[in-house]
């Protein structure tokens, strides 16, 4: 699970936006299939960018791309003990959207 907040930094123009975003959250780590292992919480960076693509007057098409830069989990586990490191993990993400 993730809980992010971020700021969104808009270009617009006459039938697409492009725009960039910057933010910080948490995910949270839940294992179900390890016995011993733990709920565990990381701090989260988030960044990326895309556009929105109008279709028609309030409904468009966006593209965007997210990375979140994270520690990885351990669940406190003896043998995972001190095996976290920086990672990263890449979401691009294409969808519909409607503006009310």
């Amino acid at each position: 699970m993730r809980f992010f907040a971020a700021y969104v930094l808009r270009f617009p123009h006459k039938r697409w936006s492009p725009f960039l975003l910057a933010g910080a959250g948490a995910l949270l780590f839940d294992p179900t299939t390890a016995s011993g292992a733990e709920l565990q919480t990381r701090a989260g960076y988030l960044y990326g960018g895309g556009a929105d693509f109008e279709i028609r007057r309030r409904l468009f098409v966006r593209a965007e791309y997210r990375g979140i830069f994270y520690n990885s989990p351990t669940y406190n586990l003896d043998a995972l003990k001190g095996l976290d490191r920086f990672t990263h993990r890449a979401e691009p993400v294409v969808g519909f959207g409607y503006r009310f």
